[in-house]
């Protein structure tokens, strides 16, 4: 398996901290021609495209099989380039890299991936080959050879299996062979590029690129017309750390390689002097950077209150202060004053794995002050910050510093990478990038006077923009009741299908939590879900689930008009343990308030009332199969409502006889006793006997009752589950989970 050089002095502790912090995003790649090396022409795609022998990094997407223009449900398995071959007699083969995919916030991967070797899904298939796998054997790298005929289409027809589901899928691997076009043979030279930097006062950065055999072997950099009160910063520190950061990882890569390029680290301490750097050589090499590009400050901003999107980014490791992930943007309030002084007003989040202690200050220059700031905390976290702005006119970029706390450091002192620790604490600086693009005046909020209203609303995931899977359980028109100046909210909840894996799942919501200052406090259960007949509904998966439920929105919510929430699924946790407990927002508009009566109908408007079974007298004469059929049959009532219902409530019995045992080196064999009914089995494994079960393993053969387990990693516990499944067309059926098992690797 190919490796990134690092130096492990320079790297070890800001890898540490990304993954106590998991706050890393995902790049998105875009690619480039590599280098060709021969003159055979072959034509490939149907722009017909002639390349020669040799290596190509070419686009690549996952679509619809049966619409070749819309993207897959495992579309975020497969990396957005991959590797074409050209050999000298006119074969191709192509080397994918296959992802983690996350679908309804569960996690799992394509693999059993099969080539189709026609134009179609009903042409014969053959195995890919399996590069690199990862530590529970799901592949991360394939190649396969290119079937002929379809060198002359845009993409191959692929068939894969989805984890944890263990279902089926086709799908269609689009090509971009349009992308190739005018690709030249040139592996040796030397290419310059000067890049100008903004931010900070602003200087220009020159690189010089001198490449042998399409290889990186040197970089040379160096900063010039340094401008404004942070040059000397940025001469004598900033860049020299930057250079530090950037120069090794650059050496040594294909200079048409788009990929790696993309992968280059500019999280440093000083990320905006290593950001430039990358996309001065990128540029000068024909590259596409994809750092961010933002609009132009502007000169001067108007006394008033405003809002404005911003970033809070962290310079050790690529993590956000303000926001959920790196890659979203927050709200923060910007006040100008008469005199055109600037005061800026944002949020910082506290998540588990890291705590923000202190605000120690903005920078003004190379001076840290704390002068006209102050911070709001809720018990040790800070969750507001007001900081002046400094500088004689709006900045793109500002800069604080904080103090930080990783619980999993929490032994950890001295220096370390560059990093002091106290028992795991230690200070950051932090980038707070302005989007003033998105500056808009702020307006107060119209006080709405005691009574009721309706609102439009609707979940959101937590990025506060796509919707959850939760917003199809909810009425959209909600109840809005103002007493006494305090908002409370009534939702009115309804059944929910969730599509996956090329079937619908039928459920509720349950547990239904809002959150206040960082903690879950639960909602009043007005009312339970019933049937038609005014029976409980209840399913396989338990009952009592809420029907109406109503809780006070903070004043951040009234605010904001998004209330963070929680609330458990069962069908999900059914399909993946873990998985069930589901964090989203619940927006509301309060633009749209009407003010009404508690019995207008549009707050039941979307209500759906399941049908109650039907319900059959048994004859004396029955057999032990016909009460079987009588509890299907009303299943099939319940499921009416929802046509596409794909799962059965028939029991399969709990896995019992688990077994593990370290057999060989950093492997495990599991083994247990046979389900009756069940067609396979699914495997899970988690570090903690309480802790989140993956599945590791999903098995389609009923008579096979052992894994092995390779990879682990010595001295560690691992904690094992299994499942029963049984499938019957589109229909499944899961049994409970097994008692967990442990064993620890000593060999």
């Amino acid at each position: 398996m190919r490796k990134t050089k690092y130096h492990i002095k320079k790297k070890i502790m800001p890898l540490l901290l990304a993954v106590a912090m998991a706050g890393t995003a995902t790049p998105i790649y875009v690619a480039h021609p590599a280098i060709v090396k021969a003159a055979v022409s072959n034509a490939f795609g149907t722009n017909k495209i002639s390349l020669s022998a040799g290596s190509y990094t070419v686009p690549v997407s996952l679509k619809k099989a049966d619409n070749v223009e819309q993207n897959s449900m495992a579309a975020g398995a497969v990396g957005e380039n991959a590797t074409l071959e050209v050999a000298e007699d006119g074969t191709a083969s192509l080397e994918v890299e296959l992802k983690a995919l996350n679908l309804y916030g569960m996690t799992g991967a394509a693999k059993d991936l099969k080539v189709y070797q026609g134009n179609d899904i009903k042409s014969e298939t053959k195995d890919v080959t399996v590069e690199e796998t990862d530590e529970a054997g799901n592949p991360t790298k394939i190649k396969f050879t290119i079937p002929e005929s379809a060198k002359t289409t845009d993409g191959i027809y692929l068939h894969m299996t989805i984890s944890p589901m263990g279902m089926g899928t086709d799908a269609f691997l689009k090509v971009d062979y349009a992308s190739l076009k005018g690709n030249e043979n040139v592996s040796d030279g030397t290419k310059e590029n000067t890049i100008h930097i903004a931010q900070f006062g602003g200087y220009d950065i020159k690189t010089t690129v001198t490449y042998k055999d399409g290889k990186v072997t040197d970089l040379q950099i160096e900063g010039e017309n340094f401008e404004g009160k942070y040059a000397e910063e940025n001469k004598n520190i900033y860049l020299p750390k930057a250079i530090n950061k950037i120069k090794d990882q650059i050496q040594g890569l294909d200079i048409t390689d788009q990929n790696s390029f993309d992968k280059v680290d500019t999280v440093s301490g000083a990320t905006t002097s290593a950001s430039a750097i990358k996309n001065a050589v990128m540029e000068s090499l024909g590259l596409t950077s994809k750092e961010e590009v933002l609009a132009p400050a502007p000169e001067t901003v108007e006394e008033g209150t405003y809002e404005i999107q911003m970033k809070n980014m962290t310079s050790t490791v690529e993590h956000s202060l303000s926001a959920a992930n790196s890659e979203n943007k927050v709200t923060a309030t910007l006040k100008v004053d008469k005199n055109g002084k600037m005061t800026l007003s944002y949020p910082v989040v506290t998540k588990e794995a890291m705590d923000v202690l202190a605000f120690n200050g903005y920078y003004n220059g190379s001076d840290l002050t704390k002068e006209g700031s102050e911070e709001t905390k809720d018990g040790e976290s800070v969750t507001t910050v007001n900081m002046p702005l400094t500088g004689d006119k709006p900045e793109l970029t500002y800069k604080a510093n904080f103090k930080m706390y990783v619980p999993a450091m929490s032994n950890l002192s001295g220096e370390h990478g560059g990093i002091t620790f106290d028992h795991g604490k230690f200070d950051t600086d932090a980038v707070i990038t302005l989007y003033w693009d998105t500056l808009k005046e702020k307006k107060d909020k119209e006080v709405l006077s005691d009574g009721i209203y309706k609102v439009d609303a609707k979940m959101l995931k937590t990025n506060g923009k796509d919707l959850s899977m939760a917003n199809d359980a909810i009425a959209h028109k909600v109840k809005l009741t103002v007493k006494d100046g305090k908002y409370y909210v009534t939702l009115n909840l309804k059944a929910m299908n969730i599509p996956f894996g090329g079937q619908t799942f039928h459920g509720y919501l349950n547990k239904i939590q809002y959150i206040e200052n960082g903690t879950e406090k639960d909602v009043t259960v007005d009312q339970i879900q019933k049937n038609t007949n005014g029976d409980i509904v209840s399913d396989e998966f338990g009952s009592n689930y809420p029907d109406l439920v109503t809780f006070l929105l903070t004043d951040e919510a009234v605010e904001t008009g998004i209330a963070p929430m929680q609330v458990f699924i069962p069908i999900m946790d059914s399909i993946a343990s873990g998985m069930g407990t589901q964090k989203m927002n619940l927006s509301l508009d309060f633009t749209s308030a009407v003010k009404t009566t508690a019995d207008d109908k549009d707050f039941s408007s979307e209500d759906v009332t399941e049908e109650a079974p039907k319900k059959e007298e048994q004859k004396p004469s029955t057999t032990v199969q016909k009460p079987t059929a009588t509890v299907q049959k009303p299943t099939a009532t319940v499921q009416k409502p929802t046509a596409t219902q794909t799962t059965t409530t028939v029991k399969l019995a709990e896995v019992t006889g688990l077994k593990v045992k370290n057999s060989s080196k950093k492997t495990v064999t599991v083994t247990w006793k046979k389900v009756k009914g069940a067609t396979g089995y699914v495997v899970y494994r988690a570090t903690k006997k309480n802790g989140k079960y993956k599945a590791v393993k999903t098995i389609t053969k009923a008579s096979t009752t052992k894994f092995k387990n390779k990879k682990l990693k010595k001295k560690k516990t691992y904690y094992y589950k299994v499942r029963a499944i049984k499938k019957a067309g589109k229909k499944v059926t899961y049994s409970k989970y097994s008692k967990a098992v442990s064993v620890k690797i000593k060999k």
